[in-house]
């Protein structure tokens, strides 16, 4: 697998010139900063220029790298390219309230956010602590998949919901390690956030000093003035495009790649890699397309590029997330109501003399419905406390398995003679214990 420096220094196409001229602005080398940088301002700058089928190239660039290796001139840098492609329009800032932009989408529903302190975001989601980047997050993330549909803002009274038809929003967001993963828990990851990202970890490993500054090269500029050209207009006073369909040099091997791709993602069993894995095939085509050249050609190099980046980034993420995601304190917390029911069950399993505990006493000791309904069916699931259910009503926990197999059950009933009149007049045997005052049923 190439390293960073080989994948920037290999980055074909407009992505690889501008990746290369922010590479060189810096103090210090940083190639997945420059690439996420890249990546990110033309992918929004192309969103609805090209597209393959129903897919785009708008997405969610996270920057992870401790303070002053360049994450604030990267998005600088991010505002000065969309300058040079005569779309200063695109950026909207981090300052930005959820009503804010929805505003600016409104105006023009292609956008590039540029979002600084990305992981506190994510913590007052996890936390639920509301604020305007959880608020702006919790937008993003349904807008991330109505770039073919449209996004129906809230209802308020006395006002019809805003409807923005066709938003397409890349983010360029930026964050230390320790804040991102304190606040990128397992929740949020396995509920989609994770695979909707690309992200970039900077090493700061580089010592080689250098000078100069960002400066692209003239066939970059060129191109980056004609991605406005590309599309075709709707309608006579629209300034909306219908983007144009990319096609590849090699179709079929392309095709396999997807159905790889589609492979792959069914494979994973883990929580964490089937979380990430989840958009792998969706996200190889977002590569692609930004690597498309001025006449909508992704060559048989670009593809093969693709593919080797994604399996970088991922397998990075892999590495992170294992080392470094916390739980997170709403997590935490949850654990132990978990605990606290278990140790509780276990106690009343203990006490009583066949091992179970009636759902309903701890119904009485844990009075918070829909908190002890999520803790009980997650320990179900751990399977550290079973279920028996008697009739259609009553229902009993136990901390051991119901070892009675079916066998077991319907011995009683195997000496029963189905001719015989009387066998329908008594009562049917049971196992189960029932509580006083319980009635049994009887066949009649």
């Amino acid at each position: 697998m190439k390293n960073e420096t080989e994948l920037l220094e290999e980055c074909p196409g407009l992505v690889g010139d501008v990746a290369r001229a922010i590479d060189k602005s810096f103090s210090f080398p940083e190639p997945q900063i420059s690439l996420g940088t890249a990546f990110a301002t033309i992918g929004a700058l192309k969103s609805d220029r090209f597209a393959y089928g129903s897919m785009h190239c708008h997405a969610y660039h996270g920057i992870i790298a401790r303070a002053g290796l360049g994450k604030t001139i990267a998005q600088d840098l991010a505002a000065r390219i969309c300058t040079i492609a005569e779309q200063p329009e695109l950026i909207t800032g981090d300052s930005t309230s959820e009503a804010g932009l929805i505003s600016a989408l409104i105006v023009s529903p292609r956008r590039l956010i540029i979002m600084d302190e990305l992981g506190r975001a994510f913590e007052q989601m996890g936390l639920d602590k509301g604020g305007h980047r959880q608020e702006m997050l919790s937008v993003l993330l349904k807008l991330y998949s109505c770039a073919n549909g449209a996004y129906h803002g809230k209802n308020y009274a006395n006002k019809e919901p805003v409807v923005i038809n066709r938003p397409l929003v890349s983010m360029l967001g930026g964050s230390t390690p320790h804040a991102f993963f304190a606040g990128m828990t397992p929740r949020l990851a396995h509920d989609g956030m994770l695979s909707r990202f690309f992200l970039w970890f900077a090493s700061g490993a580089s010592i080689h000093h250098q000078t100069g500054d960002f400066c692209l090269p003239g066939s970059a500029v060129s191109e980056l003035a004609a991605i406005n050209e590309n599309g075709q207009i709707v309608g006579n006073i629209s300034n909306r495009r219908t983007p144009c369909q990319i096609m590849f040099e090699d179709k079929m091997a392309f095709d396999l790649d997807l159905l790889r791709y589609d492979l792959q993602t069914r494979a994973y069993k883990g929580d964490l890699e089937s979380s990430l894995f989840a958009r792998a095939k969706e996200q190889f085509v977002k590569l692609c397309i930004a690597l498309v050249d001025k006449d909508g050609l992704v060559g048989v190099e670009e593809v093969h590029y693709a593919k080797q980046l994604l399996t970088f980034l991922y397998q990075q993420t892999l590495t992170q997330c294992e080392k470094l995601m916390g739980t997170g304190e709403r997590d935490l917390t949850e654990a132990a109501y978990s605990d606290r029911i278990f140790t509780f069950i276990s106690e009343q399993c203990a006490i009583n003399n066949d091992g179970k505990v009636l759902a309903s006493v701890v119904s009485r000791e844990f009075r918070s419905g829909k908190a002890r309904k999520i803790a009980i069916d997650e320990l179900i699931e751990q399977e550290r406390i079973f279920v028996t259910r008697v009739g259609r009503s009553m229902k009993l926990y136990s901390t051991v398995p119901n070892e009675e197999s079916f066998q077991d059950r319907i011995a009683p009933f195997a000496a029963l003679d189905p001719t015989d009149p009387a066998t329908y007049s008594q009562e049917f045997p049971r196992n189960q214990e029932f509580p006083k005052n319980s009635k049994r049923n009887t066949l009649i």
